[in-house]
């Protein structure tokens, strides 16, 4: 659905209005308001996420982690947030080619490229 299609706010007390009635004070409520359902619809997410971990560890060791996070990033279709993993790996691979540029010894170099590497690999 398009989100032009969204012209009401439904208030706490279940009340539809239209946006484009609104006064300054009221589409100042409306915009607090709808920043804390959207707090407690994430913290519910992740919640649910949670429990559909536990229960799909009961029948599979490989199980994993639903990252919440990311699945409303896709759903909004938002640029996608880098994990800490991405990061990290990002940070080392600068100081690679900023030594690289450097000239350094290349002992220094293979170090940093093998905190890239994970532990299990």
């Amino acid at each position: 659905m398009e989100i032009e299609n969204y012209k009401v706010f439904i208030d706490y007390s279940g009340t539809p209005k239209n946006i484009n009635t609104l006064s300054k004070k009221s589409v100042g409520s409306a915009i607090l308001t709808t920043y804390k359902r959207i707090k407690v619809q994430f913290r519910t997410l992740v919640n649910l996420h949670a429990r559909l971990f536990v229960l799909r560890s009961k029948s599979d060791e490989n199980a994993k982690l639903t990252d919440s996070k990311r699945k409303v990033v896709k759903l909004l279709r938002l640029p996608d947030i880098p994990t800490e993993e991405e990061l990290r790996l990002r940070v080392i691979l600068k100081n690679v080619a900023k030594f690289t540029e450097m000239d350094a010894d290349k002992q220094v170099i293979l170090n940093l490229i093998k905190q890239g590497l994970k532990e299990d690999d």
